[in-house]
């Protein structure tokens, strides 16, 4: 049994599986996290039920990652198939948290909220042996040919309380992106950037946008859902429900194809023009105007009637054909995201060309860089804990020396 010392710096979910598996091989084990407890970003992920995966072929899985260049996606391919999605959903059966794929294909966790399943995910590690060590951040590091020396200070920072350095044979790096947490761009920076690491500005991702000129729309349906819509941007079209904000608008679609400029809103996808009109223009009991055609007979949700209501020009008012061909395609501007404390995820971050094919820095030999640090990105739906565990396992077995 090995017994090599390793420090894993972050509680989520890359860095809990990378501890499972360096583990499994004998090694000694030890989680180092800021917070007063483990896997924060756990908790705000899934604070009404966690979406652990997408259901869809593992040939398929990898293209709805955002990568830079063609290694960068083939090193996350290679962690994929070492631990794949029905990897991990078994992984978290073994320990009774159960899943099920939602009509979306979204793999949820059953019955449970994500502090159930981070409760026994925990219990499972601290009973195999892996240390936690929680209030503790690292602020500086320094790579030597058998070991890694880590400065510790206690969090939040005490200026009276010296610095703690301790000593591992390997790190892995699990720091997350600063999407919720901003300060881990400037931790990242101080961290990686002494030592000659490229580390791509972190901008937001899986985020909201700004609605212009829109102000009474926004007012009056805040909350709740435009149903079953389809957006189409200069990055693409994508069907779901989007949700209204103060703001303007987010959910599903916004997050796939978001992003700065004009877009469309096409608020009967399902559905040709001409089927629609059938519908439209069936008799009714009232001679209805066109806008209340679409009101009684369109089959459209209150907030997508309140969208057309508010933005249909008069030429379109006057005529059900001109009314449900717009309704079709509702020009909208989409300005800039929100900001990376309202985002899901960030793109940016540690460069793969940094890393060897083992996640191991280039410049800092035995420390390794796993999860949202790095520069990549995929949409919600369970993309992004995926990419992060597979790394996770694929590292901390490698590490480890259990995968050649």
């Amino acid at each position: 049994m090995s017994r090599v010392r390793i420090a894993i710096i972050g509680s989520g979910p890359a860095g809990l599986m990378a501890a499972e598996f360096a583990r499994r091989s004998g090694s000694e084990v030890t989680i180092f996290e800021k917070r007063p407890s483990l896997g924060r970003k756990i908790l705000i992920a899934g604070s009404s039920r966690l979406n652990i995966t997408y259901d869809v072929g593992l040939e398929t899985f990898i293209n709805f990652y955002r990568c830079r260049e063609v290694n960068d996606r083939q090193m996350i391919d290679q962690c994929l198939r070492f631990f794949k999605p029905s990897d991990w959903i078994k992984y978290l059966a073994d320990i009774n948290v159960e899943s099920f794929v939602g009509t979306s294909g979204r793999v949820l966790i059953k019955d449970q909220k994500a502090s159930h399943a981070l409760k026994v995910w925990t219990e499972k590690l601290k009973a195999m042996g892996v240390s936690t060590e929680t209030k503790m951040e690292l602020y500086e590091l320094k790579a030597h040919d058998q070991r890694v020396d880590l400065c510790f200070r206690p969090y939040p920072h005490d200026q009276s309380v010296e610095p703690t350095i301790r000593s591992f044979d390997a790190c892995i790096l699990a720091l997350g992106s600063p999407a919720w947490e901003t300060q881990t761009a400037s931790q990242l920076s101080q961290l990686l950037e002494p030592h000659g690491v490229q580390i791509r500005p972190f901008i937001p991702s899986n985020v909201g946008y700004s609605l212009p000129n829109l102000e009474k729309f926004l007012k009056e349906c805040e909350g709740r859902p435009l149903k079953n819509c389809a957006l189409t941007t200069a990055s693409g079209t994508k069907r779901g429900d989007i949700m209204v904000t103060s703001y303007g608008i987010e959910g599903t679609p916004v997050y796939y194809v978001g992003t700065s400029g004009l877009a469309t809103l096409n608020l009967k996808p399902n559905v040709s023009h001409e089927r629609w009109l059938i519908e439209l223009l069936k008799p009714a009991k009232e001679n209805y105007s066109p806008m209340r055609r679409m009101q009684r007979l369109g089959g459209l949700s209150e907030s997508s009637y309140a969208l057309l209501y508010h933005t249909a020009p008069d030429a379109a008012r006057s005529s059900i054909e001109k009314l449900a061909q717009f309704a079709q395609a509702v020009p909208l501007e989409l300005v800039a995201p929100r900001t990376l404390e309202e985002s899901i995820s960030a793109s940016g971050g540690v460069c793969f060309s940094e890393l060897d094919r083992d996640f191991q820095l280039k410049r800092l030999p035995k420390v390794y860089a796993i999860g949202e640090m790095l520069d990549w990105d995929a949409p919600t739906g369970g993309f992004l804990i995926q990419g992060c565990v597979s790394m996770g396992a694929y590292v901390g077995a490698k590490i480890a020396g259990s995968i050649s």
